[in-house]
């Protein structure tokens, strides 16, 4: 994504940052270290890969609907170039506006092109089983469908979008692939039946 644009965006709708590397990291598992990566910070093996680094400018992450930080991600955000929205902040700004702040913030940014990644363990535990990261507190289904609907609606130069974290082993039921599906059709403005 951010080859194909001259500044790139990212909009990371998660329960965590992902913003680890590995001096800071807890568990040191790579997979919490992937946007702290695309920043710029952590081994040259994991920055440069696909190109030079930094993939996006630090003030130019968007972090939404956030549950877990640990200690090293907490610091990096509160240097405050990266914007970060938890779910508490959710509940004290209300959901709409929450949104509309960090989509007023990237459509005035100067990127040209957005990337949203969709970790489906920002949903509520009782909600999304089929995660390998269950929390409690998360966001409904009913509240992520709206994030998904207003940000089609804000017409941010979305470029290309990703949904990670689904493993249909863990929910035999099969639920929780039909509402990944079913939230991946709606951001691509499709109806499911």
């Amino acid at each position: 994504a951010a080859r194909a644009a001259e500044r790139l965006a990212v909009l990371w709708i998660d329960a965590h940052a992902d913003l680890n590397w590995p001096e800071v990291s807890p568990s040191g598992r790579i997979h919490g270290m992937i946007l702290g990566a695309s920043l710029g910070r952590g081994p040259r093996a994991l920055t440069q890969l696909a190109g030079p680094a930094p993939k996006v400018r630090p003030e130019d992450a968007y972090l939404f609907g956030l549950c877990l930080l640990d200690p090293g991600e907490r610091a990096w955000i509160a240097e405050g170039e990266i914007q970060a929205v938890t779910v508490d902040d959710i509940d004290a700004l209300r959901l709409d506006a929450a949104l509309e702040r960090i989509a007023c913030n990237i459509a005035r940014s100067g990127a040209d092109a957005l990337h949203v990644s969709l970790d489906v363990d920002v949903l509520n535990e009782q909600v999304m089983p089929g995660t390998g990261s269950r929390h409690w507190g998360g966001l409904t289904a009913r509240e992520l469908a709206r994030v998904i609907r207003r940000l089609r609606a804000a017409e941010l130069p979305v470029r290309s979008l990703d949904v990670v974290e689904l493993d249909p082993t863990l929910d035999p039921t099969g639920a929780s692939t039909r509402l990944a599906a079913a939230l991946l059709a709606r951001a691509l403005g499709e109806t499911v039946r």
